[in-house]
């Protein structure tokens, strides 16, 4: 792999900071209580109303979505909530997934954008094991899940 095709996300890694839990705005935190509680119930309507209307996947290796594609299609192609898309052995498999990123102990805040994305640490791992769930703040002042980092080598 040429190195400088890394240098975009070294520059990432190394410019975020783990934040604790606690120190997150409390906006953010009642948004990982919402979440939590709608994956209990599987309420996928309820997930996708937090999605920003500029959710992105970042690090899309393989070119497998399409940028320009709602937010929902997008997500989805991480969390596929819908059990009937899904091969019998992976049922259930995308609110797993989703609900292993809603309950961080730390963050990677980055600036500008005030990003938060959960695990933290993930970016400064080589190569990058997993993948890390984004937050921002909306226009609203609301919370939105704002993205996901694949990851992956």
């Amino acid at each position: 792999m040429n190195p400088l095709l890394l240098l975009p996300i070294l520059a990432v890694a190394t410019a975020t900071k783990p934040v604790p839990l606690a120190d997150a705005p409390e906006p953010l935190r009642r948004l990982l209580v919402d979440l939590r509680d709608a994956t209990a119930r599987r309420d996928a309507e309820a997930v996708y109303r937090h999605l920003a209307p500029d959710y992105v996947i970042e690090r899309d290796f393989g070119g497998g979505y399409e940028p320009q594609a709602p937010a929902r299609e997008k997500f989805s192609q991480n969390f596929q909530f819908d059990d009937r898309k899904l091969r019998p052995e992976y049922q259930g498999h995308g609110w797993a997934e989703f609900g292993k990123y809603l309950d961080p102990r730390t963050f990677d805040r980055t600036s500008p954008g005030e990003r938060w994305c959960a695990p933290a640490g993930a970016q400064r791992i080589k190569p990058m094991p997993e993948g890390q769930l984004c937050f921002k703040a909306g226009p609203d002042g609301t919370w939105q899940i704002s993205g996901f980092i694949n990851g992956g080598d």
